[in-house]
């Protein structure tokens, strides 16, 4: 008796085993939920771990924290937006998938529901759909608190979004968004990165550029964006590729004569001559051919030892104007390795680096390119940089690495000591234990 008394103080962190493989209109079968992260489990003090059949069948007393982990974009996971799916196959809508005895738990405040999507930052509201009022409307249709559900992302200002959208519908019951920086927090982790180097030091560089030639930059990479494909055409068009590291796959077959992107304003090299050439030059092949294998853990020390900066082309582009501010472990990797970088990505990425507590390179050229909106606009900018770099000789590029130096050991510090998960104590930490 004393043990179940024991129990019953206690907070039950809850996953499922169901994964739910639905079928997509490409007639390809998904998962669209894992078991989710350990991020705030491991902040909870002294949590109890079991599946949410246990916890309900056996009427453990506690309050209940269900994670629930997510795969891909809202339009898959939500289940809200149907367009994805096979007519007649399982599409359960995310709050559907609830069992009743979780939710009467809900109803009284004894359990809180966690969305995880910490390490994707793709928005709740686009211009497609309005995923905010799809999960409003089903709390309305089971009779459900909107404050015991918890979204984590990794879109640095999705708080913001919801925040705006709570206010202009007058909405006072408010899910609980929490944008963390949560690959940062990965990065900063040494057991992250595996197998092979963690890092790269200062010294280290100073050494090896010291007594070889090095190539003005790298950009990596693997998985095919429209953005990348333009940007990679465009540095063909600039003559950036040949004597830079440059890695990328085969372009899908409607870039491979040209590259129209309706977001993209015109450029010559998104013609036929340019992509061609470009296209008759790939894949570029640096560590590996396997494009599709992700190596987001792997650490290219000799990239960066190689060069004397890196171009990181994030995920985010374009394609989510003014509702994503996302950074993945590409641009904290050239931290790591005490690079500087130039950050194709959406506009005000730099800005938001230093609201961030990071320092970037202004000093030693010129970073209003962060400023351009125009997304063709944008990568021609950072590819006459690029062009105005490569004019720079080694000494000039060995004294600008020592007046670096500051800077790139501040990143990496900085980088390994701040704790990048702080909002989760007050936003759900607190308010678990609190309950």
């Amino acid at each position: 008796m004393e043990q179940l008394l024991i129990m019953t103080n206690k907070i039950l962190c809850t996953h499922n085993g169901d994964k739910e493989t639905t079928a997509s209109r490409f007639n390809t079968f998904n998962d669209r939920f894992h078991l989710g992260s350990e991020w705030i489990k491991f902040r909870i003090k002294d949590p109890i771990s079991m599946s949410l059949s246990t916890a309900l069948d056996k009427n453990i007393e506690g309050f209940i924290f269900h994670q629930i982990g997510t795969r891909q974009s809202p339009d898959w996971w939500t289940g809200f937006n149907t367009d994805n799916y096979l007519p007649g196959k399982n599409h359960a809508t995310v709050i559907d998938k609830l069992p009743e005895k979780l939710r009467a738990k809900i109803r009284n405040h004894t359990a809180m529901v966690h969305l995880d999507q910490s390490m994707e930052a793709n928005p709740l509201i686009d211009k497609w759909f309005n995923y905010y009022a799809a999960f409003h409307n089903a709390f309305n249709l089971f009779n459900l608190p909107p404050s015991q559900f918890v979204i984590t992302t990794c879109n640095l200002i999705e708080n913001q979004l919801y925040d705006t959208w709570c206010t202009e519908n007058n909405i006072a019951d408010k899910m609980i968004i929490v944008s963390c920086n949560f690959f940062a927090s990965a990065c900063a982790q040494d057991h992250f990165f595996r197998p092979g180097p963690t890092s790269v030091s200062f010294a280290e560089h100073i050494e090896h550029k010291t007594n070889n030639n090095i190539q003005l930059f790298n950009c990596l990479n693997r998985i095919v964006r429209e953005h990348r494909v333009a940007f990679v055409a465009m540095l063909n068009y600039y003559d950036l590729i040949n004597d830079n590291k440059v890695s990328h796959d085969f372009y899908p077959e409607h870039y491979r004569n040209e590259i129209i992107i309706n977001e993209f304003a015109r450029h010559p090299a998104f013609n036929y001559l340019n992509v061609v050439n470009t296209t008759q030059k790939l894949p570029l092949v640096l560590d590996t051919s396997h494009f599709q294998l992700n190596k987001a853990q792997n650490l290219f020390a000799e990239v960066y030892l190689d060069t004397w900066v890196s171009v990181i082309t994030e995920t985010f582009y374009y394609e989510y104007p003014g509702t994503v501010i996302f950074f993945s472990e590409k641009i904290f990797k050239p931290m790591r390795a005490m690079h500087p970088f130039i950050l194709v990505g959406t506009p005000g990425s730099i800005k938001e680096l230093h609201t961030q507590g990071f320092k970037t390179f202004s000093d030693w050229w010129d970073e209003s390119y962060d400023d351009i909106v125009e997304p063709t606009a944008r990568l021609e900018a950072i590819c006459n940089l690029l062009v105005t770099l490569s004019y720079k000789t080694k000494d000039e590029w060995m004294n600008m690495y020592s007046e670096m130096e500051s800077v790139l050991v501040h990143n990496y510090n900085h980088l390994k000591t701040n704790d990048w998960l702080q909002a989760l104590k007050p936003n759900i930490i607190d308010r678990i234990q609190h309950d």
